[in-house]
C-alpha cells in the first residue's frame, strides 16, 4: 500500500480539525491518517505499507521547470482558511514522519520530487515482482496508473476505484484518461484548459477518434485522426505541455528527470525495495503496535481519560 502522505494529512486534518493533545498540540492529520492504516491493515494483515512524501524544494520541480505557472494559484491568493490548514498539517508532519519511522513503516522522499512521482516509480517497481498494488489517496491523478495494475484507494472503508466508477464521471476508460484530462487541463494545479468549449463528453470523443496528446505535432498524428479534430491544432503544443505536466514518472530514468533527480530517485526507490523485500530487517505495521506507540506519545484527543479513547479507537 503506497500512501501520498500529505494527500492523507491534509484530508484527516480537514475531518478532525478539533482534535487535540492534552498539551494542545492538533492531531487530527496524524489520528486520522493512523486510523486509516490501521483499517487497511485489518483488511489486509499481511499488506506492507510504503509513505510517500513531497520532497524538498518542489516548487523547483521538474513540471516548475516545464511551466513555471505550475501550482502558483496554491502559493498566491491563498485564503485565511486554507492558510489555517496548513499551518496545522505542518504542525503534525515532523511527529507523524518521527511516529511512522518508529512503528517501521518505510517513508520515502525525493528532493524536488513530488509524491506522485516517487509512488509510480514504486509502484511500478512493486508490480514487476508481481505484487498487488494499491495507493491509498484522493487525488485524481494517480488513476492513470490503473491500466499498470495499481488499484486505487480513495478511503480505508471502500473498495478500490473501479473502471465503472472512472467512466461514469470522465465518459472514458482510466487507459484514456490522462489524454482526456490534457485536453480539459486542472484547474487546481493551475494547468490551464487546453481547449475552450470543451468539456468531458467532447473530449472522450476526440480521444475516442485516436487523438493523443502524449504525440508531440498535431501533424504527426493519422490523416483520419486528425480529420474531424481540426480545431484542437491551434491549440496543441498547450494540450501536449499538459499531458507532459499531467504524466506520473513510473522510472528513474525518465528523459524529464534531470540527471541528478535520477540518481537521487534510484538510490530512494532501491532503499525503500530493500526494506519492502527484506521485511526482518524492519519491524511490521501491526495496529497494536500503532496503538501502542501512538498512546506513548500523548497525541490523543484531549477526553477523560486515554484508556477510554483507545476503546472507541479498538471497538
Amino acid at each position: 500500500v503506497l500512501v501520498d502522505g500529505r494527500n492523507s494529512l491534509y484530508r484527516c486534518q480537514a475531518v478532525g480539525k478539533t482534535l487535540h493533545s492534552s498539551r494542545g498540540q492538533q492531531t487530527g492529520a496524524i489520528h486520522g491518517l493512523l486510523s486509516g492504516l490501521l483499517a487497511l491493515k485489518r483488511r489486509n494483515p499481511d499488506a506492507k505499507f510504503v509513505i510517500a512524501w513531497d520532497g524538498k524544494d518542489t516548487n523547483n520541480s521538474w513540471r516548475n521547470r516545464l511551466f513555471p505557472e505550475y501550482k502558483a494559484n496554491r502559493r498566491e491568493n491563498v485564503s485565511e482558511e486554507l492558510k489555517a490548514l496548513r499551518a496545522s498539517v505542518n504542525s503534525q508532519l515532523d511527529i507523524a514522519k518521527k511516529l511512522f519511522s518508529i512503528i517501521g513503516v518505510s517513508q520515502i522522499d525525493v528532493d524536488v520530487l513530488e509524491a506522485d512521482d516517487v509512488i509510480g516509480m514504486v509502484a511500478a517497481l512493486c508490480t514487476t515482482r508481481g505484487w498487488k498494488v494499491a495507493v491509498y489517496s484522493s487525488d485524481k491523478d494517480y488513476l492513470q496508473l490503473m491500466p499498470f495494475q495499481v488499484s486505487i484507494l480513495t478511503s480505508a472503508s471502500d473498495p478500490p476505484v473501479s473502471e465503472g466508477t472512472v467512466r461514469s464521471k470522465w465518459k472514458c476508460g482510466s487507459a484514456d484518461l490522462l489524454k482526456l484530462r490534457a485536453i480539459l487541463g486542472d484547474p487546481s494545479d493551475g494547468i490551464p484548459r487546453a481547449v475552450s468549449g470543451v468539456g468531458p463528453v467532447a473530449a472522450a470523443r476526440y480521444i475516442a477518434a485516436g487523438v493523443d496528446p502524449s504525440v508531440e505535432k498535431f501533424g504527426s498524428l493519422p490523416q483520419r485522426t486528425r480529420l474531424g479534430a481540426e480545431r484542437l491544432e491551434s491549440y496543441w503544443p498547450t494540450v501536449h505541455m499538459n499531458w507532459r505536466l499531467m504524466r506520473i514518472i513510473r522510472a528513474c530514468d525518465d528523459p524529464e528527470l534531470p540527471v541528478d533527480v535520477a540518481s537521487l530517485a534510484a538510490d530512494a526507490t532501491r532503499r525503500v525495495m530493500w526494506e519492502l523485500i527484506n521485511p526482518a530487517q524492519r519491524r511490521q505495521a501491526g495496529y497494536e503496535n500503532m496503538i501502542r506507540i501512538f498512546a506513548k506519545m500523548d497525541l490523543s484527543v484531549a477526553i477523560e481519560n486515554r484508556t477510554q479513547l483507545w476503546r472507541l479507537q479498538v471497538v
